[in-house]
């Protein structure tokens, strides 16, 4: 999709630069996950946070065993000569604040706003990503969800809005002659005519697909295992993904996203419908994937290089230093502990011991990394009126498609059209939760490359005869 290594992938992977070891590590560990299911990572570049993630901890690596020399070299210059010894600690501090200064003055560069460009960065960070991690990255056809937990919509954000209602197929719609009965539909195509209205508004930031929901412990009871010591499929085929949907513990949706702000905003609506003998349910949820979070901005909070601001930041980076040349070792001797653990497979045999004894093991995936990277403020005032405008457009296309679809089938829709005055009018109603984004606050440092932008000037609405309320 455009805009898949928008302002998200930019802020993530910079922070990948800046952020330390603790953050590159969190996001090469979950590529390195063979037992889990991966949750969609909407408008973020996964590969190429992780690339730049496994280049700077190369890069690490290599400091860490130079650091490492290096005192073993100042023990034996200061039992031999003390100026040696100092020389050679001198030495290392040198390199050390080098390092921090080349990190936020040179390799950060490649993030700012101005120069961000995906195709140089990974020019600038060349790693070859290992295939066994690439079996742990979300797909672009993903269509099955495996969670975890109690939080089946994961990846989507927090929830904002909801929406439900039943309609009565048989009842026929009102009519000046002969009474006509109400023509037969299957809830599919019920769902494909709100997804042709949702494509109609012609834009590569919107896209909108079935999507099914399982909880981890399901997925080898619905047959999502091509091995049962490895994470369920993310991709399942038409024939397949009709099975699933008939069963209790799945869910079938259908998802639309609305990317807008450089994939800093990102709006989920799930819709969901079931037919029970003549009563067809259709509910609606809307989420809110918020900008990323203030911790993880500082590429867009580094000054412009001067005299002033180099001297600046070579001096924290020289008062750093100790613990830079300390840390080298300790580092190292994680890694060894690591090594020795992969080696002897302790921590593989107690997660091949819990898929053996357990009889239900959760294949669930973690929370994903765009959800955990986003804040829970607005960074723009703008941001929380397009979110209002693009729940609302998306609310109008599935009701007006809704009615629609059941006029042309000959049923009776003044109940949806008088629920549609409500939502439309008075805004989302929310069941059982609050909508957390109306108290976002307002920061700086956004940019707007709106949706709606492109949307504004497409074409008109449809007719007042055809809109629901008859307004």
């Amino acid at each position: 999709m455009k805009g898949s290594s928008g302002e998200a992938t930019r802020l993530a992977a910079a922070h990948a630069v800046l952020g330390g070891t603790a953050f590159r590590r969190k996001v090469i560990e979950r590529a390195s996950d063979r037992y889990h299911a991966v949750a969609p990572e909407l408008g973020l570049d996964l590969p190429l946070v992780l690339q730049v993630a496994l280049w700077m901890e190369n890069r690490r690596h290599r400091y860490d065993w130079f650091f490492l020399a290096g005192i073993v070299l100042s023990s034996v210059g200061f039992a031999v000569a003390r100026p040696v010894g100092v020389l050679l600690v001198l030495g290392m501090a040198v390199v050390a604040v080098r390092k921090r200064l080349h990190e936020r003055f040179e390799l950060a560069r490649s993030f700012r706003r101005d120069e961000y460009d995906p195709a140089r960065v990974r020019e600038r960070f060349p790693t070859e990503i290992p295939f066994q991690m690439t079996v742990g990255l979300p797909k672009p056809d993903q269509n099955v969800g495996t969670y975890s937990k109690f939080v089946p919509f994961n990846g989507a954000g927090f929830e904002v809005g909801a929406w439900s209602f039943v309609i009565d197929a048989a009842r026929a719609k009102p009519s000046s002659g002969a009474p006509v009965m109400p023509t037969a539909f299957h809830v599919d195509e019920l769902l494909a005519a709100v997804e042709e209205a949702i494509a109609d508004l012609q834009s590569s930031r919107v896209r909108c697909r079935d999507y099914v929901l399982l909880h981890g412990t399901d997925a080898e009871y619905l047959g999502l295992l091509r091995d049962r010591f490895a994470a369920p499929v993310q991709h399942v085929s038409k024939d397949a993904f009709a099975g699933i949907r008939n069963s209790n513990s799945a869910r079938r949706y259908k998802w639309t996203q609305i990317f807008d702000w450089g994939d800093e905003l990102v709006l989920s609506n799930f819709l969901y419908s079931e037919r029970v003998g003549d009563e067809v349910f259709v509910e609606s949820r809307q989420f809110l994937l918020a900008p990323i979070a203030e911790a993880y901005r500082k590429v867009d909070q580094i000054p412009n290089r001067t005299v002033r601001t180099w001297l600046g930041s070579a001096v924290r980076a020289l008062l750093m230093a100790p613990f830079e040349l300390l840390g080298g070792p300790f580092s190292i001797f994680l890694r060894v502990q690591e090594s020795l653990s992969e080696v002897f497979g302790s921590a593989e045999r107690e997660i091949t011991r819990a898929i053996e004894d357990g009889p239900r093991f959760n294949y669930g995936a973690a929370t994903s990394l765009r959800q955990e990277l986003a804040g829970t403020k607005f960074t723009h005032y703008f941001q929380r009126t397009d979110r209002e405008m693009l729940v609302k457009l998306v609310d109008r296309r599935v009701l007006v498609a809704l009615v629609d679809f059941l006029d042309s089938h000959g049923v009776d829709t003044s109940d949806i059209k008088e629920s549609q005055s409500v939502i439309m009018n008075n805004g989302i109603i929310v069941h059982g939760g609050d909508v957390k984004a109306d108290s976002m606050a307002v920061g700086q440092g956004a940019r707007a490359s709106g949706v709606f932008s492109r949307l504004r000037g497409q074409r008109a609405e449809s007719s007042a005869a055809s809109a629901v309320g008859g307004k």
